[in-house]
């Protein structure tokens, strides 16, 4: 099967390459940016929560679950980790105070500015030469290709 006509009919090989490339541009970055004792995925977690503050948002748990598509369990140890090494903590909700929502403490403010900057100069290379309709399709395609995995995954 020639290369045009795998790519074509197995979207799936292709998501697995850009996946494998982001993961490496992301361990390049974390080895750059990110304290030895961060991980790639909780330098993920740290740049969310900083977005989110940065736009008013509180960050629970669940966000973070969403966002990343992870596994409750898988965050909750993420956060344990993160609140053990002092990069986050865990306040009451201010619109639910039986919630506990995720704060970035100074440690982690120390480096998440210039981490975002970083991820968000990851994001742009991703789309660099797309129209900005092309993003929108780009969205739209990848959503719908996620969304047909969670069916199937329920169906199963």
């Amino acid at each position: 099967m020639a290369q045009a006509e795998l790519t074509q009919t197995q979207p799936g090989v292709q998501v697995r390459r850009i996946d494998h490339a982001l993961r490496r541009r992301a361990e390049r970055i974390a080895a750059n940016r990110l304290p030895e004792d961060v991980s790639v995925m909780n330098g993920w977690i740290i740049n969310f929560i900083h977005e989110q503050q940065a736009e008013g948002h509180d960050v629970y748990q669940r966000s973070v679950e969403r966002e990343f598509g992870i596994t409750k369990s898988a965050v909750s140890r993420s956060i344990k980790l993160m609140e053990e090494k002092g990069y986050v903590r865990q306040e009451r909700g201010t619109e639910d105070a039986r919630l506990r929502r995720l704060v970035l403490t100074p440690k982690a403010e120390a480096f998440s500015a210039a981490l975002r900057e970083d991820f968000e100069h990851l994001e742009a290379s991703l789309v660099e030469g797309f129209s900005p309709d092309e993003i929108t399709r780009l969205n739209d395609y990848l959503s719908r290709m996620l969304a047909n995995l969670e069916r199937a995954d329920k169906r199963q």
